[in-house]
């Protein structure tokens, strides 16, 4: 009977210390990541007694409390809104280190709770000064898979002059660029219809100063000089006529590729003149005009100018109108930017009225004459005109050729941002100038250049200098000069990246961006779920920085508990197999969270009432194992 209140008493000891390990799941309910346990009992077998030839009887001598086991389950997780707060979603620990005043780790410990903060020294610690471990990021954004403390630094990032720039733009294909150079060539004096007008197809200035050379010989032909500027056209004297030069020069490869032809009225006078003409007017504004026609005699033509040059004059009408009635005098009326000229008519209703009379009456009328200018066209003016519908001046053009510009900060080699502004100027259609400044007292720049487009709206590499331009800005911010900026036309084969177009759109920049930044301070840190930590810097830059390591362990429940939340290596757990988030078996990072306790309250409570009553069982074999005891005794008496 002994024996039975040994066994009582290990069952109270069993159960006590499961009421221990109930009351210290309970105390860390609120604990960062804390693990639940479980009470593990064994029975104790002390003697084996004979009860009979085939069986044993086994004799137990209680019960004890073989482990404690820890649950390795998810734990909720807990908004906390801080950047340095950290959750693991999924399998694995994060790796702490101990360090000493020397800097060097002296102990490694893994833990589940992420409340990690900056200490004095950038350090990123947990509550007990641990240091979280990770993989530094080079420059070149990837890990280096050595173990390392995590450290942000505070002094300033160091600035990076920009060397290469790109610009995601489109140049509108149906822009101007200005009017466009021309003159007449007189075919002869006094011939008519062998006059020719030359008109460069290059708008704004680059078509002035073509020359067209007329000479004489044995057979028509045409010849454009090394230089594009001279076209001389070899005629024959008495043969040639105006119409046969236009043909000429238009069907001509070379020379229909600089200048368009045009022969006035048929083209049927015959060219008896060696001279030569200059084209000008090349991005000048240029008068709309009208040459109203009535009739195949020149005499009665009128050429109506406007007044003033340019796109404007587009708007005005010239309308001959016939009264229907007879011995009606000439008059003329003004209506916004509508001429109407009522003509003079005879008793009978026939009109009179020469072209004389027009061009008299529109110049000597204040109104009219503030509009247009009327001029003959032939020898003289006297025949009569007829009546005409409203027609429009037309060919009136603006000087101003189409431009755009944009502005990309670069920077220097100390951190200077610089405006540097790049100004398109449309030569003419599918083609742009482009000129890059800087601000005064900045630096000074002459880089210059042309970009052309073909038929498709593509950069034509060859056309626009054949590779990359290099911007070169001498400097006088005292930093290492010139700057040089690669401005990214072309990729690594030759051949347009894409980055820049001619379509029929207007000139808009939908993207631009450089590789350089200004020196900037660490303002915060951000984590991603892979367990980047990235520095946010002043300059607006966000740098990776560090990659968090976790630790997996082929069993969790062999982990030495050293208590503050953290844990130990044991030959039980076997060894820490280190990786970054994401990647095999291993979880995520929930930033900004915490892993809140995976006790259950109400399974605890439970528990707890069986513990007690497995107690108050045991008691009750040590008290009944007395009373008997005492029975034993008294049978003596």
């Amino acid at each position: 009977m002994i024996g039975s209140l040994f066994t009582g008493i290990s069952g109270l000891t069993a159960n006590a210390q499961a009421m221990q390990v109930l009351g210290d799941n309970i105390a860390n309910v609120n604990t960062t990541a804390y693990k639940s346990n479980r009470s593990l009992f064994g029975d104790i077998i002390s003697q084996a007694i004979e009860g009979g030839a085939f069986r044993k009887l086994a004799m137990g001598r209680g019960v004890t409390l073989m482990s404690t086991n820890p649950l390795w389950t998810q734990g909720s997780l807990e908004t906390t809104g801080r950047t340095t707060d950290m959750a693991i979603s999924g399998r694995g620990l994060f790796v702490v280190g101990a360090r000493n005043e020397a800097g060097e780790t002296t102990q490694i410990l893994y833990s589940r709770d992420g409340s990690f903060n900056f200490d004095k020294d950038g350090y990123l610690v947990n509550s007990q000064g641990y240091v979280l471990k990770g993989y530094k990021i080079s420059e070149e954004g990837t890990a280096v898979p050595t173990l390392t403390d995590i450290y942000i630094p505070s002094g300033a990032s160091p600035p990076k002059v920009t060397s290469k720039m790109t610009t995601h733009l489109n140049l509108n294909a149906d822009s101007s660029g200005g009017t466009q150079a021309y003159g007449v060539m007189e075919g002869g004096v006094g011939t008519p219809n062998a006059d020719v007008t030359f008109t460069a197809l290059a708008t704004g200035t680059a078509g002035n100063g073509i020359k067209v050379i007329y000479q004489t010989g044995s057979s028509l032909s045409v010849a454009v000089s090394g230089d594009k500027k001279t076209i001389t056209v070899t005629y024959v004297s008495g043969t040639t006529t105006a119409k046969d030069i236009e043909n000429l020069i238009n069907n001509d490869p070379e020379a229909g590729g600089i200048v368009k032809a045009k022969a006035e009225g048929d083209g049927s006078g015959k060219i008896s003149t060696t001279s030569t003409l200059t084209l000008s007017g090349g991005g000048e504004p240029t008068k709309a005009s009208l040459t109203m026609d009535c009739g195949t005699d020149e005499t009665s033509d009128v050429v109506f100018t406007a007044k003033e040059a340019g796109s404007a004059g587009n708007a005005i009408t010239i309308q001959y109108k016939d009264p229907g009635l007879a011995n009606q005098s000439l008059s003329v009326s003004v209506n916004n930017n509508s001429i109407v000229i009522s003509l003079a008519t005879d008793a009978s209703g026939k009109i009179t009225t020469t072209a004389q009379d027009i061009i008299n009456a529109i110049n000597a009328d204040p109104q009219t004459s503030a509009l247009v200018q009327a001029s003959q066209k032939g020898q003289n003016a006297n025949g009569v005109v007829e009546a005409k519908q409203a027609v429009s001046l037309t060919g009136g053009m603006d000087s101003y050729p189409d431009t755009f510009s944009s502005t990309i900060t670069v920077y220097d080699s100390i951190g200077n941002p610089i405006e540097l502004t790049i100004d398109f100027t449309c030569i003419e259609p599918g083609k742009w100038s482009w000129v890059a400044s800087v601000p005064k007292g900045v630096g000074v720049t002459t880089s210059k250049g042309t970009i052309q487009f073909d038929e498709y709206g593509n950069l034509d590499v060859q056309k626009s200098g054949g590779g990359n331009p290099v911007i070169s800005i001498d400097l006088m911010t005292g930093a290492n000069s010139p700057l040089n900026v690669e401005w990214e036309l072309v990729d690594s084969t030759g051949a347009s990246n894409g980055t820049i177009t001619g379509y029929g759109t207007p000139s808009a920049m939908t993207f631009q961006s450089q590789d350089g930044y200004a020196a900037g301070m660490v303002t915060s840190v951000s984590v991603d779920e892979k367990g980047v930590i990235s520095g946010v810097y002043s300059n607006g830059r966000m740098v990776p920085l560090y990659q968090i390591v976790l630790a997996d362990f082929p069993s969790y429940a062999g982990l030495d508990r050293v208590g503050n939340n953290m844990y130990a290596e044991s030959i039980a757990s076997g060894q820490a197999t280190l990786g970054v988030p994401s990647s095999g078996v291993l979880g995520t990072i929930s930033p900004g969270t915490l892993e809140m306790s995976n006790v259950d309250l109400a399974e605890q409570f439970v528990k707890m009432i069986t513990t007690q009553r497995a107690f108050q069982a045991n008691s009750r074999v040590i008290t009944t194992s007395d009373d008997i005891l005492q029975e034993l005794m008294a049978l003596k008496r």
